[in-house]
Order: C-alpha cells, then structure tokens, then sequence
C-alpha cells in the first residue's frame, strides 16, 4: 500500500498502516471556542509528526481544520448565558426593555379582562389574549401597538396581534412625509410580545425583517422560536433575528 502511494523516502517515517482518530464536528463553529475545540493542537506539524510516530500503540486524536464566521453580538450572548454577573445590555438599555415588556403586558391584560374567548389568540382559542408593540430602538418610540381582537361580526381567524401589528407599520410607511418612509419593512425594529408567537407569527416577523424579538412569555410546545422550528435561527431562510424570552 506506502509502494502505492509513491512517497518519497523522507516521508516513509510518517506512515503507519494503523488508523488515527479523528473528530469531525457535525457543524462549522460559531464561536472563537467552538473553533479551538475543532482546531488541530497548537503543536508544530513536525512535532506532532513526530509524536505520532513515537506512540504508535496510542494514537494522538487530532482535530478538524475550520473556517470560523463568528458573530460577536452571538459569542457575547453566549458569554453572558455563562455567568449571572455578565448582562448584554447596559442598565439603561435594560430599563428600557423593562417598561415596554410591561407596557405590553398591561395591554394583553386590558383585552383579556373584556372577554375570556380569542379566537386569534396564537395559544389557540382558549388561549390568553395576545399584545405586540413595534419599536424604533433608536428614538425609543413606539410604531404600532397591537392587540387581540374582540369578537364582532367582521374579524378573521387570521387577525394575530402581530399580523395586525406589522401592518400598521406598513401603513405607516406609506406615508411619504415620515422618517421611516424609506426603511423596509420593519428592518431595525425590535417587537415586544406578552406571549411568545405562534409560527405564523413567527414568519411575519421574519419577512418583515424585524431585528429582535421580546417576549414576557414563553408559548410551550407551539412557539415559534422555543419549539423545535427555532425559527429565528433557521440557515435555510433569507433572516435571523436575536429573541429574548424567560428560560
């Protein structure tokens, strides 16, 4: 088999007939640490050579070689998942999101304190009512504030707060006079939710390009970011947004 491979005789001292392990990771990294851990050691390849060939009855397990396309805004999120004293948002920041996480709170509780049935509801009809609020970060302004509606002769099943919610601003952009004219869609907004989105939300969000996703409460088993979909994360689709919920 080495006769095969006609290698010169330099290289004859490098040849085993036995074979050498070899992690091959299932995905690319996606953190600095991810990478390490694929990467081969620090060693030269001289001396890994060399001890490869000093221990053939142990075999060195060497790593995979990668190409890492890191994301700072992800490593530092991870980071941050790692330790209680580390926040990725500045106090004032988290100030912030406080009061529109509460604001949005009180306007799911105002719609549920009118009637005990949402059809509309993205848990399903006996499902609490649902508020979404769309945010520009920038001026701290709210765009569109939605709700569950009430029950009249006029509604659709389709009606989600969110849906309604990314109408508004559509609507809002049509109007040439404003700032937010020439954005699309909701690029650069972050949307606060009472309750985790359902899945077509969830894909309202995603062809509206929203930036970031707040959430007071999580929608077991049919959310669309906490199920197994993880929409907002998905290689496969043209948009990934950052979702902050309650673990």
């Amino acid at each position: 088999m080495v006769d095969l491979l006609q290698l010169n005789s330099s290289d004859h001292q490098f040849i085993s007939t036995s074979p050498t392990p070899c992690w091959i990771p299932l995905h690319a990294p996606i953190t600095r640490k991810h990478q390490l851990l694929y990467s081969f050691s620090n060693e030269s390849q001289e001396k890994r050579f060399s001890s490869f060939k000093n221990s053939l009855n142990e075999p060195i397990i060497l790593g995979w070689p990668s190409t890492l396309r890191a994301c700072p805004e992800l490593e530092e999120l991870v980071n941050v998942g790692r330790s209680l004293s580390l926040s990725c948002f500045s106090d004032l920041e988290l100030k912030k999101h406080s009061l529109w996480l509460k604001r949005v709170s009180t306007l799911s509780k105002q719609v549920q304190e009118l009637s005990d049935i949402h059809p509309q509801s993205c848990a399903g009809v006996d499902g609490p009512a649902c508020a979404v609020i769309i945010v520009d970060p920038k001026s701290n302004i709210a765009l569109a504030e939605s709700t569950t509606p009430t029950i009249t002769s006029d509604i659709s099943w389709l009606d989600h707060a969110a849906l309604l919610a990314v109408s508004a601003v559509a609507k809002l952009k049509q109007n040439t006079g404003n700032q937010y004219s020439d954005s699309y869609l909701c690029t650069g907004f972050d949307a606060y939710f009472s309750l985790e989105p359902c899945l077509m939300c969830g894909m309202a969000l995603l062809h509206n390009r929203i930036r970031r996703v707040f959430c007071c409460q999580k929608l077991a088993g049919d959310g669309a970011f906490s199920n197994t979909s993880r929409l907002h994360v998905q290689e496969q689709l043209n948009h990934r947004f950052r979702v902050f919920s309650p673990p």
